[in-house]
């Protein structure tokens, strides 16, 4: 986790400007996924410590702290699960509101345009989407390959597909 923030937040920002709220959000994200992992570096350390020195205390507190990891885990699990039609609905409205605003927004365009090069896609549904928006004057260049696939799929793809190695 840490490293990975830490990756993502160095080498991945599609937003070109520090004006808008979506970059606030993108940034509290990491910064979670960043001090989620050093806590579980913290964890991992505190665990090595206690086994070197074989202090009852300190192996406590690590059980402990790894139970508390553990469930936490379940319960995002079991919250992700149950949620599942409310996230996909709030993706949704967040991809439509950049579509909407393509073209006038920036920082909105770099998002669209990151998401669609990184998972091979056009348009949420498919290209199709940027004919229905007459105010788009430049969409990109993917609209033009009406036989790609839309950015809706290929999320529900790469969930599919990496579902099980992010429950392991």
């Amino acid at each position: 986790l840490l490293g990975c923030g830490v990756y993502v937040l160095i080498s991945f920002n599609p937003f070109k400007t520090d004006s808008t709220a979506d970059v606030n959000t993108y940034l509290i994200g990491l910064y979670v996924i960043i001090g989620l992992g050093a806590f579980v570096v913290l964890v991992s350390l505190m665990g090595c410590l206690g086994a070197c020195l074989q202090s009852n205390g300190l192996l406590s507190l690590y059980f402990f702290l790894v139970l508390v990891l553990l469930l936490a885990e379940i319960g995002m699990g079991i919250l992700v699960a149950v949620e599942k039609d409310e996230i996909e609905k709030q993706i949704d409205a967040t991809f439509s509101e950049f579509l909407n605003e393509y073209g006038s927004d920036a920082a909105g365009d770099a998002y669209i345009n990151a998401i669609q090069d990184a998972l091979n896609c056009c348009g949420y549904n498919g290209p199709q989407d940027y004919l229905n928006f007459k105010h788009i004057t430049n969409p990109p260049d993917c609209w033009k390959k009406l036989e790609m696939t839309g950015c809706k799929q290929r999320i529900e793809e790469v969930v599919k597909d990496n579902s099980t190695t992010a429950i392991i």
